[in-house]
């Protein structure tokens, strides 16, 4: 019976450990993911053109950072403001990113999730969705063009809340590059909506884990049979 209690002790604790490894990279308060910085005073419409906080430009950057509302009543998904690129009438390689600076390199037996949210609005809401996030293995450099950098990483052309998914446990050639998250237009339309983007990292339980927890759950029912 001592024995029983030691093991779904360990069991129970390991699940709670387990429970709680999940950490945030990048996100609404992690890393400027929802563009709430620099606060505008959330005046309706206000923006500010200027790369925002914690993010690096891809090239001549023509990004505006804007409080929703305004002429066209836009809303931010997450917050009051969003990121507006190719403002300047030129949709080509617009875009931002951040890289292993500020979301490191990736760990093996971890699941990574990049989530968030993109749209053609106000002057573009006819034109054809081709919004682009990767979720990078190779360092993008400050002031290069998208269209130069290696072509090795996921993309998903997506439309509203998009989910891109890493499993470094079953793509071991992950393990240890840098991650880079990157949010850019393509070379026709500008004037693409960003905002609220989130990278989590979910550790994998290894194999011992999963069957210490399996076994915490067959404790109560040997028990009672005893």
């Amino acid at each position: 019976m001592e024995r029983l209690s030691v093991l779904m002790a360990a069991a129970l604790c390991l699940a709670g450990v387990t429970a709680q490894a999940s950490t945030d990279l990048l996100g609404p308060g992690v890393n400027n993911g929802s563009f709430e910085e620099p606060y505008l005073g959330g005046v309706d419409g206000a923006y500010v053109q200027q790369v925002p906080p914690s993010w690096k430009r891809s090239d001549d950057p023509d990004i505006i950072i804007q409080v929703h509302g305004g002429a066209f009543h836009e809303v931010a998904s997450d917050g009051a403001q969003f990121m507006v690129t190719g403002v300047g009438g030129v949709g080509s390689n617009q875009g931002l990113y951040q890289d292993e600076e500020t979301l490191g390199y990736f760990q093996a037996n971890t699941v990574y999730t990049l989530t968030g949210y993109g749209a053609w609005t106000g002057l573009n809401q006819t034109g054809i969705p081709e919004l682009q996030m990767r979720l990078g293995t190779s360092t993008a450099a400050e002031g290069a063009y998208v269209s130069s950098l290696p072509a090795d990483a996921p993309v998903f052309t997506f439309t509203a809340f998009p989910t891109i998914t890493v499993d470094t446990s079953v793509d071991l050639g992950l393990v240890g590059s840098p991650i880079v998250v990157m949010l850019y237009t393509n070379a026709v339309d500008p004037y693409p909506r960003f905002d609220h983007f989130a990278l989590t990292a979910t550790a994998v339980p290894e194999p011992m884990a999963l069957a210490l927890l399996g076994l915490g759950g067959l404790l109560p029912v040997l028990r009672r049979r005893r």
